[in-house]
């Protein structure tokens, strides 16, 4: 919504990211955006590509402003969790590999959440960062967010 010029959001807010157009927007046509799940692994390499980020921003404010965003990332496998030792003797290395693309790779998905959200007026809120270590740190899923994500997971890979 818009008022006066400015944007007005309500809470939640769900967007998304589709990284191709992303990346052709930059310019950067013929390019992809890769992701390193397992970047401390010393026997293998894990390498994903990201293909889209749904994200569902909720915000409240009772005493003081809060906010949260649960994001679901949808990655498609290059390069599971393949022995560094052989992926390296095929000439490869994590900043310049070539692969055949495994069909049963094509659509994967993850769950994370981030410390933060819009506010009513369309600003970031908080750090957007990922919460640090803990044993709590899953992205906990409210059955409004839960249909939002099963419901872009469906529309397919």
């Amino acid at each position: 919504m818009s008022d006066g010029g400015k944007i007005k959001l309500t809470s939640p807010f769900t967007w998304q990211i589709p990284v191709a157009e992303a990346i052709e927007s930059l310019g950067l046509n013929g390019n992809c955006f890769v992701v390193d799940l397992k970047p401390k692994a010393q026997r293998i390499v894990a390498l994903y590509e990201l293909l889209a980020v749904w994200g569902y921003s909720v915000w409240g404010y009772g005493p003081e402003w809060w906010g949260w965003t649960p994001i679901m990332l949808k990655l498609r496998g290059l390069v599971v969790d393949e022995n560094v030792e052989q992926f390296a003797e095929q000439g490869n290395s994590k900043e310049n590999f070539t692969v055949e693309l495994n069909p049963d790779h094509a659509c994967i998905y993850t769950f994370l959440h981030l410390a933060g959200s819009f506010n009513k007026d369309g600003q970031l809120e908080e750090t957007w960062n990922f919460p640090g270590r803990s044993s709590t740190n899953s992205a906990l899923l409210w059955p409004d967010a839960f249909e939002f994500f099963v419901g872009k997971a469906r529309d397919g890979c």
